[in-house]
C-alpha cells in the first residue's frame, strides 16, 4: 500500500467512514465518534477487510490503511469534509479539523476532538492513533481554542539504513527517545 493523501484519499486506496469504532464491528477505517470527540483510525492490522464500495470497491475489500503507511493530515481534512458534505448526521456536530494548505499544511483539532489514543481513555489500544499520521504536524485545542498538544511531523531527507533506529531529543541535556519505527523517519512527535 502506500501513504493515504489528497491524491487517493477518495478512491479504492483510500479513506472510507465507518458505522461503528474499533470496539464494535467497523466496516471502514475511519469513524467520527462524535458522542465523544474522538476520530479513530483503523487500520488493517486490526480490520483486514472493509466496505470499500462507495470507493469503486466489491464491498469486501482489503483496508488500505496500515500502520505502517499512514494517512497524512491533508487527506483526513478533505475526508471530513466531504463526509460531512454527504453524511447530514455528521453535519450535525463539531468540526474536527481546521487546516491551512499554506507552507506545506497546518492543521489543528478544533472543538476538544482528539485522536483515539492509549493512554487511559481507550484501554483496548496499545497503539496511540496519533502515531499512524505521516507527513504532518497539528495542534490539539480544546472547546475553548487553547492550546492542549503540539505535534511537528519529522520526515527524513536522506536514506536511513531499513535497519536503524533512529532517535530523537527534545533538549540539549534532555532524555533520547527512539522512534516509533525503524529506518527512515515519517513520524509526529509531541513538542
Amino acid at each position: 500500500m502506500a501513504t493515504i493523501d489528497l491524491s487517493n484519499f477518495d478512491s479504492i486506496n483510500g479513506l472510507v467512514q465507518s458505522s461503528q469504532g474499533r470496539s464494535g464491528s467497523p466496516d471502514g477505517n475511519v469513524f467520527f465518534d462524535v458522542a465523544n470527540g474522538r476520530i479513530e483510525l483503523i487500520t488493517a492490522e486490526e480490520v483486514a477487510t472493509i466496505d470499500m464500495s462507495s470507493r469503486g470497491g466489491t464491498g469486501t475489500d482489503a483496508n488500505p490503511l496500515t500502520e505502517a503507511d499512514g494517512v497524512k493530515l491533508e487527506a483526513l481534512y478533505a475526508f471530513e469534509r466531504e463526509q460531512r458534505r454527504l453524511d447530514e448526521n455528521l453535519r450535525k456536530y463539531d468540526y474536527y479539523f481546521e487546516g491551512s494548505f499554506k507552507f506545506a499544511g497546518a492543521y489543528n483539532l478544533v472543538n476538544g476532538r482528539k485522536f483515539d489514543d492509549a493512554d487511559g481513555s481507550n484501554t483496548s489500544l496499545t497503539v496511540d492513533d496519533r502515531f499512524k499520521i505521516r507527513g504532518s504536524g497539528w495542534r490539539e485545542l480544546n472547546a475553548a481554542g487553547a492550546i492542549g498538544r503540539i505535534y511537528y511531523g519529522n520526515k527524513s531527507l536522506g536514506n536511513i539504513d531499513a535497519d536503524s533506529q533512529p532517535y530523537y531529543q527534545l533538549s540539549q541535556f534532555g532524555a533520547v527517545v527512539d522512534y516509533d519505527k525503524t529506518g527512515p523517519i515519517d513520524e509526529a512527535v509531541q513538542v
